[in-house]
């Protein structure tokens, strides 16, 4: 062996002794440490008994120690002596040697230094070296540097713990048994000895969940005890003293199996456990309530049910979740239904509600028998009948035209909602029955409706009564449908005896509350002069002229409202007509225009007074105002003087027309008699009570006749009512005749008597129609005859004013001749005075002269008037040659109004001589009936073809003879003429140009209307225009020659022949009656507004949320409703 391995050999023995020197010193440590240890613990648990989880702490903490000090101590040096561990190395091991042997130092450590060496270089010295050191340590015994004998001293320390625990086990081994034991069992309870013991009291320890169990036990042993604890799942509770050694203690609904103990005086008992058995549980019930389809109420579900109510015939599924139940048990009205719950605890089930429902709940299961039940009910809503609520409006003006609005109320909706009306003719028992749908809304159970009916669809006559209400029906799905009444209205129309004393009566009111309005304006231009005449005394105006300043305004309000009001009652009495007589077109047309003047005679005038009244007004505006009123208010008195006149003449030619019509219907009814007493010679009772109706209907006749003669004969112009009182006389003797021979019962002598008086009546029918006619047409004819002759002097006027205006222009203020151009003027202010009073009397005859025709009259009398107040101002006062212009300006004004009266009157004329030929083409044969129906004219509003040819001609006249003059004036002079060298030729030029275009715009108007109506003659109004402009830019140029007079001629030409077209296509046309049309547009707006109202209704109800209950919901269309009839009223 090599000197270096044998020190390497000699290293290793060395570590491996010092490792088994470090296991014996280890074991020793670990087990004194062990034992001690063990003595401790052993001593705690023998003098405390410890919890379990004291002892269990203890026991696990031991272990840990015992592990930890054998791994250390034991375990460690171990694996280092079999090398399975890392041992020192042997520098180390060297260092160590070295320490223990002086002698040998560091040279161990040297010699591994140089083998280090060595195996890195190959050198002699360094093998020399190594071996030289080798045999210098070879000697040395290395084992010796662990002394293993050092051990000894740590036995006494060992010997002290195992001495104990031996002597222990000799002496007082329970010292060491019990806790050990205890130690070992630890997770057991050890109860420590006390001078006392528990004993439980329970039989079982056995209980249902959610129950509660009282605990019981009893203290035995020597030692008297006064309080016990229990402690639950570790909270301590005391328990109560039943007697001297026992206690109590009731654990309430407990939940899961729990463990307890008792204590008292420190004295713990061992533990006990309760198990708790499942217990049958209703976790959760619902139930969804599907209702009836026709509620149109959307599913709901109850949770945490209790008693509700439902609509009958809903369907209720109840969904409950259980725990722990092996059935569900359904009780009701005596009845028990048993379920099974699936595995998860659930189960559903499901009834149709009839009727009241009482219903029991219980659940069970393996352990228990039945729990506590629950109780609930189910109140059932019934569908209650639906309501409805009517309120009717009638037409102020036709009372058959009925207005309603209505309120229908329901839980759920309704099915259908009807008119009924229920129609009983005069003199019969039976009735007629009417059903109309009414349409309603299906979304609202609160709703209003509003419904228009016009009863006269009923074929109504006078005397017949009519019965209507309104029924709706709910729409009950489940019992059917229920049905409720509206108050039932009525309404009984007037005989005709009765509607004819009501026409009279407000005839009369119509008459006296217009001469009434009259009397009031005379009044009112009486205050406006007094008034005038205070404002000229006073600077500026004072409270009282303001205050009667106010009351003139209130004044002509008031006689506005009265004015109204004749109105109104006017268009009632034409309705009246309308419906239950038969008027004449001529008397239905005049009906309209009169009715149309008593609507716009005030409303425009009214209108403008209080535009001209404002507060606050300066002296001189007021004043003018006030004289603008007082010309305004004459104008005004004058067309109700003419409207009541008319009115009046009317009132005599509408009687007179019913009386001829009822004598007809007399003859016919006696014409039928005589018939029936010719057939029938024995019934004669009853005849003669038909022929004493007849007789008492002609002595109506007669009277009615009187009366027509005697407001005739109170007419302004009294017309004479030639009654051929030998024939009436006549016929009442063949009527008492007739009676006679009945009473005689000399049938046949006496239908031949009726026969007379029948023919008689016919007879004395056809006198009074053709005297009416004849009466009228002679009227008429005298009226154009007197037109034309105004007409005439009018435009020989309008020439006079035209002179005057010119010679007032040219004529300076201190001329002599300036006096009487004032005289001329004055003159034909006269003239005027008399064409104005001609016309204002025949307007109260002819319907055709309007009011625009009196109102351009009194704008000529103002113009008039001014003209000459200015010619007095200036011819007062000193102006030099000042001319005046300002006079002339109202002279230009008058003959411009002039002019337009010319017009409206050759308008006018046309028109009476159009209604002159219808009637001559319309005479009543001697059935009274009209040939033709062609008695109207053509609209009143569209222009005349004939007056602008007539128009045009007389231009064309005047250009012809202004041409001539012309002509002989050139043939006069040594040059060529000029035209503009006469003044008062420029001036007839200006007028002739003027003139020709005011033809040429009537011509585009009546061209624009005919466009409207779809006419086809526009394009040759069109050329004719054109040429019209030509003419009216050579005149402007001075030139009038053949060229110009020419197409003049064309002109009238062509217009000729457009109207002759124009005739013949009116005459072709049918004309298209407008009865009652005024009337139905009232109401026919009155229904309008009607709708706009519902359709608001409709509107608000859509602004209801739809997430609203149907409660709410029902609530919210009240406060609707409620709000809106607040608001109305």
């Amino acid at each position: 062996m090599k000197t270096n391995e044998i020190i390497i050999s000699k290293l290793d023995k060395f570590i491996r002794k010092y490792y088994k020197n470090k296991l014996i010193k280890g074991v020793l440590y670990s087990i004194f440490l062990l034992f001690s240890f063990f003595l401790i613990l052993n001593t705690l648990e023998y003098f405390n008994y410890h919890s379990i989880i004291t002892r269990s702490i203890l026991f696990y903490s031991y272990l840990l120690i015992a592990i930890i000090t054998v791994y250390l101590f034991i375990a460690i040096p171990l694996f280092k002596v079999f090398r399975i561990t890392k041992t020192i190395s042997y520098k180390e091991a060297a260092d160590i040697i070295g320490k223990h042997f002086p002698e040998v130092s560091d040279k161990l450590l040297n010699l591994l230094q140089l083998q280090e060496l060595s195996s890195e270089n190959d050198s002699q010295l360094l093998e020399a070296s190594i071996g030289q050191k080798t045999k210098e340590l070879s000697p040395v015994p290395f084992l010796g540097a662990v002394d293993i004998s050092k051990n000894r001293k740590y036995i006494k320390w060992v010997s002290i713990p195992l001495a104990i625990i031996i002597l222990s086990l000799i002496f007082f081994p329970s010292f060491i048994k019990e806790p050990t034991l205890r130690y070992i069992n630890h997770e057991k309870y050890f109860e420590a000895p006390a001078p006392f013991s528990y004993k439980l009291m329970n039989k079982s320890l056995e209980t249902l969940q959610n129950e509660d169990i009282t605990i019981q036990v009893k203290i035995e042993g020597e030692m008297l005890v006064e309080m016990v604890n229990i402690i639950v799942n570790k909270q301590p509770f005391q328990m109560r003293k039943e007697k001297k050694e026992i206690f109590s203690y009731t654990i309430k609904q407990i939940q899961s199996t729990s463990s307890f103990h008792f204590e008292a005086t420190n004295v713990v008992s061992k533990e006990y456990k309760i198990e708790v058995l499942p217990k049958p549980i209703l976790l959760d019930l619902q139930a969804v309530i599907t209702f009836p389809a026709y509620t149109k109420l959307k599913e709901e579900a109850y949770t945490n049910i209790s008693n509700f109510s439902i609509p009958k015939g809903s369907v209720v599924q109840w969904k409950a979740v259980t725990r722990d139940t092996k059935k569900f048990i359904f009780n009701y009205n005596g009845k028990q239904d048993i379920f099974t719950p699936s595995k998860e605890g659930r189960l559903s089930f499901s009834k149709t509600i009839l009727s009241d429902l009482s219903y029991q709940i219980l659940t069970k299961n393996n352990y228990t028998t039945y729990t506590d039940s629950l109780q609930f009910s189910i109140s059932i809503i019934p569908d209650l009948s639906p309501q409805i609520a009517v309120i009717e409006q009638r037409d102020s003006l036709i009372g058959e035209r009925v207005y309603f609005r209505g309120q229908i109320k329901d839980d759920y909706g309704f099915s259908k909602l009807e008119f009924h009306v229920e129609t009983y003719k005069k003199g019969e028992d039976s009735k007629r029955t009417t059903k109309v749908q009414v349409p309603f809304s299906k979304n609202e159970n609160t709703q209003e409706f509003y419904y228009f009916y016009d009863l006269s669809s009923q074929d109504l006559n006078p005397g017949d009564r009519v019965v209507y209400y309104f029924e709706v029906w709910d729409n009950d799905g489940v019992d059917g449908a229920k049905s409720t009444r509206s108050t039932s209205f009525s309404i009984e129309l007037p005989t005709m005896q009765e509607i004819e004393e009501k026409q009279e009566k407000t005839s009369t009111d119509i008459k006296r509350e217009t001469d009434q309005s009259i009397d009031e304006l005379k009044k009112i231009q009486e205050e406006i002069k007094q008034l005038n005449k205070k404002m000229l005394e006073k600077k500026d105006l004072d409270w009282q002229d303001k205050k009667q300043i106010q009351e003139l305004k209130q004044k002509q309000e008031k006689i506005k409202s009265t004015l109204e009001e004749i109105s109104k009652k006017i268009k009632q009495n034409n309705s009246l007509d309308n419906k239950y007589k038969k008027q004449s077109e001529e008397i239905l047309k005049k009906q309209k225009e009169l009715e149309k003047l008593f609507q716009e005679v005030a409303k425009d005038m009214f209108d403008e007074i209080n535009k001209m009244i404002k507060e606050n007004m300066k002296k001189e505006d007021l004043k003018d105002a006030l004289d603008k009123i007082k010309m305004n208010n004459e104008d005004l008195e004058k067309q109700l003087d003419r409207n009541l006149e008319m009115y009046k003449r009317l009132e005599v030619e509408k009687k007179m027309q019913e009386t001829i019509d009822k004598l007809r219907e007399t003859a016919k009814e006696q014409i039928e008699l005589a018939k029936e007493t010719e057939k029938n010679p024995k019934d004669n009772k009853e005849l003669q009570e038909k022929q004493d109706d007849i007789n008492k209907s002609f002595e109506k006749i007669k009277k009615d006749l009187q009366e027509v003669e005697k407001k005739a004969a109170g007419l302004e112009e009294p017309q004479d009512i030639k009654r051929d009182k030998e024939k009436e006389d006549s016929i009442s003797k063949d009527q008492a005749k007739a009676q006679k021979q009945m009473e005689q019962k000399k049938n046949k002598e006496a239908a031949k008597s009726q026969e007379s008086a029948a023919e008689k009546m016919d007879e004395m029918a056809d006198s009074l129609e053709e005297q009416q006619q004849e009466n009228e047409d002679e009227q008429l004819a005298e009226d154009i005859q007197e037109v034309r002759q105004i007409l005439k002097n009018l435009v020989k006027i309008s020439f006079s004013q035209e002179a005057i205006m010119q010679k007032v222009r040219e004529t300076s203020v201190t001329d002599p001749s300036y006096q009487g151009l004032i005289n001329t003027q004055n003159k034909i202010k006269n003239d005027m005075k008399m064409i104005a009073d001609s016309l204002f009397a025949m307007s109260k005859r002819q319907p055709q002269i309007s009011h625009a025709i009196n109102k351009e009259l009194s704008s000529i009398d103002n113009q008039i008037n001014n003209s000459l107040e200015k010619l007095l101002q200036y011819n007062q006062s000193i102006y030099g040659s000042y001319k005046n212009t300002q006079s002339t300006a109202s002279q230009q004004y008058a003959m411009t109004s002039m002019n337009n009266l010319a017009l409206m009157l050759a308008e006018s004329l046309d028109n009476m001589q159009q209604n002159m030929k219808s009637k001559s083409s319309s005479k009543p044969n001697s059935k009274g009936k009209p040939k033709s129906e062609c008695d109207k004219p053509g609209k009143s509003g569209k222009k005349n073809p004939k007056n602008m040819r007539e128009l045009q001609d007389a231009l064309n006249k005047e250009m012809e003879r202004l041409k001539k003059e012309l002509e002989g004036k050139e043939k006069g002079s040594s040059g060529k003429p000029k035209i503009g060298e006469n003044a008062q030729m420029n001036e007839e030029l200006a007028r002739m140009a003027a003139q020709q275009e005011m033809i040429r715009k009537m011509m585009q108007e009546y061209a624009k209307e005919l466009k409207e109506e779809g006419g086809q003659a526009t394009g040759e109004l069109d050329n004719i225009m054109r040429q019209m402009e030509q003419t009216e830019t050579d005149i402007v140029n001075k030139i009038i020659n053949q060229q110009t007079i020419s197409r003049q001629n064309n002109i009238l030409t062509r217009m000729l022949q457009h109207e002759k077209a124009q005739k013949k296509q009116e005459q072709e046309q049918r004309r298209e009656s407008t009865e009652g049309k005024d009337v139905f547009e009232k109401s026919n707006n009155q229904f309008m507004e009607f709708n706009k109202l519902k359709n608001r209704e409709l509107e608000l109800f859509k602004q209801i949320p739809p997430i609203f209950s149907p409660y709410y919901k029902e609530k919210v269309n009240d406060f609707f409703i409620n709000l809106k009839v607040e608001t109305k009223e």
